[in-house]
């Protein structure tokens, strides 16, 4: 055997031996006249995207196309979301890969699931998301994230998602978000942001969203709340229990919202202080928290300041 022969078989046996036990298989079944439904085991522990693939057998006159429905199998392990599933069913309307693993997710993991309606990401350890990632799924109108390692979002991530109605970021440890990164969903009615770590609220991540009906954040580390917030959106509901400056739900009961106002009044007291902002006075120039770089800079003192100040109020709320 010359060499080149000897090189040709070293890297055919890497590349088994690199790719022993890595792949995806379906069992099929049908749960409704609607739903054709794929039970997906993922085997991918080091993250390939290069499969061919996704073996198993379908039930008579049923193909790829007729999937509806992909439900990850328990035993599922991927360190990232492969582009083939998404591929191969291309009409898939509901997708589920909770808790296999996936710490990136990237442009290419879900571009061809046009028709995609529920997607969950949680239960993984997801630290990136691509800002494109979503771009291509127009009718997604349930999603979520929670339960990753985030501490942040790309700017214009949900730029095409004017279908979303849910959103979950719950569990993860963001800080902070981009300017008016949820201004994009138009329709969104639900927004989970509990168990984070926000000191602020504020008015700029969500533009004018007249349907967003129930926000949370639960135990999160709130100290201010800008009072736009409220007059933007459509919140009647806001889940504040266990943080700094407020420990409740936050009712709207009348149609004024002065029932929400009252309940937020040392929240929103705390943001006019460290921000300048006031309700008659809200132009740039004052309104510094606006402007993201005076925003970084004064951030960390001030809202230390407010703390101090509530804690010396006597506060029982905490």
């Amino acid at each position: 055997m010359n060499s080149t022969s000897s090189l040709l078989l070293l890297l055919i046996t890497t590349s088994l031996h690199a790719s022993f036990g890595q792949n995806l298989f379906c069992y099929y079944r049908i749960i409704n006249p609607f739903a054709y439904v794929c039970d997906l085991l993922i085997q991918n522990p080091n993250g390939y995207n290069n499969f061919t693939e996704i073996r198993g057998t379908h039930l008579p006159v049923r193909w790829n196309e007729d999937v509806t429905t992909i439900l990850r199998a328990t035993s599922s392990i991927s360190i990232n979301a492969p582009s083939i599933i998404c591929n191969t069913f291309i009409n898939a309307r509901d997708l589920d890969l909770f808790g296999i693993g996936i710490e990136r997710i990237n442009e290419d993991s879900f571009r061809n699931c046009r028709n995609l309606r529920q997607l969950e990401l949680g239960g993984n350890k997801i630290v990136e998301i691509e800002e494109r990632s979503f771009s291509n799924n127009p009718l997604l109108d349930n999603l979520s994230l929670q339960g990753n390692r985030l501490t942040t979002l790309p700017a214009n991530i949900f730029v095409n998602q004017r279908s979303l109605n849910f959103l979950s970021l719950s569990r993860n440890i963001i800080t902070d978000l981009p300017k008016n990164i949820f201004a994009p969903l138009l329709n969104l009615q639900e927004l989970n942001l509990d168990f984070n770590q926000f000191e602020v609220i504020h008015s700029h991540w969500f533009g004018k969203l007249s349907t967003l009906n129930f926000v949370h954040f639960r135990s999160n580390q709130i100290i201010a709340v800008d009072e736009r917030f409220i007059d933007n959106t459509g919140v009647y509901w806001l889940g504040m229990f266990h943080n700094i400056c407020i420990n409740q739900i936050v009712l709207d009961l009348s149609a004024k919202r002065q029932q929400m106002r009252a309940a937020l009044q040392i929240c929103v007291k705390n943001y006019q202080d460290i921000s300048g902002c006031t309700l008659g006075n809200l132009d740039e120039r004052v309104c510094k928290l606006e402007d993201e770089n005076e925003q970084q800079q004064i951030k960390i003192d001030n809202l230390q300041k407010a703390v101090d100040e509530l804690l010396n109020r006597n506060c029982t709320c905490a």
